[in-house]
């Protein structure tokens, strides 16, 4: 499974003898084959897979990394983001906001919070750190698969439109660009979800997480209501 989203692009040209002939040079017949450089892949300092025992983050903050797991304590948060088994955040969702503090404990200095919108059953999300300012995102609009779902959240009638690459950009409250984040959904095999991004310092971390752990949990609820071609096989 991809974990980055750098596909390369490579193009080729045929300039053929005739081209020469009609501006007037004579050539022996023959092609030249010219190939272009490979496409670089994009710069990413998010990078994160869907899993059995819940979601791996393989890159974030910089060199960290870590996994996101279902939380056990009653009437504590949701999720915990551990790093070699240790907690570095904690995650309380409700129905549209996600408190994300440094540790499992309400009195645990808060990192930020993440709050989903929905518009045309599609998600986005704004980001507050908790040391001001704030981020959001548009839709995750489809870039490409096939037609529907055109952004991730909406219903899909079957697993296999759900198949492909989806995008947002992120802007700062001035509207200015401030990166991006991308999502590849695969239902074949492999980690069914997988995320990538360039994000500003200020999110990039626990709080890119929690947006990583909605758009999880939204997918897996589109799934879950999808039709699945692959039972029985």
């Amino acid at each position: 499974m991809r974990l980055q989203n750098g596909d390369y692009d490579m193009k080729v040209f045929r300039h053929c003898h005739l081209r020469w002939l009609l501006l007037g040079f004579v050539t022996s017949a023959g092609c030249t084959l010219l190939k272009q450089d490979m496409v670089p892949e994009p710069k990413i300092n998010l990078a994160a897979h869907s899993a059995s025992r819940g979601v791996i983050i393989d890159q974030m903050g910089g060199d960290q990394h870590g996994v996101l797991v279902a939380s056990d304590a009653s009437g504590g948060p949701q999720f915990l983001l551990q790093t070699a088994g240790t907690t570095i955040a904690a995650f309380w969702m409700s129905r549209s906001t996600t408190v994300v503090r440094r540790g499992a404990d309400t009195t645990s200095p808060a990192i930020g919070q993440v709050d989903a919108i929905w518009e045309e059953q599609a998600i986005r999300f704004t980001l507050k750190p908790a040391a001001g300012g704030s981020f959001s995102t548009s839709l995750f609009k489809r870039i490409s698969g096939g037609a529907s779902p055109a952004a991730l959240g909406q219903p899909a009638v079957s697993l296999l439109d759900l198949r492909g690459s989806y995008r947002t950009e992120v802007v700062d409250t001035a509207g200015k660009f401030a990166g991006w984040m991308g999502v590849e959904v695969d239902t074949r095999w492999g980690p069914a979800h997988v995320y990538t991004g360039m994000l500003p310092e200020e999110i990039d971390g626990p709080l890119a997480v929690a947006v990583v752990a909605r758009l999880d949990a939204a997918l897996n609820a589109v799934e879950n209501n999808a039709d699945n071609p692959y039972l029985g096989n």
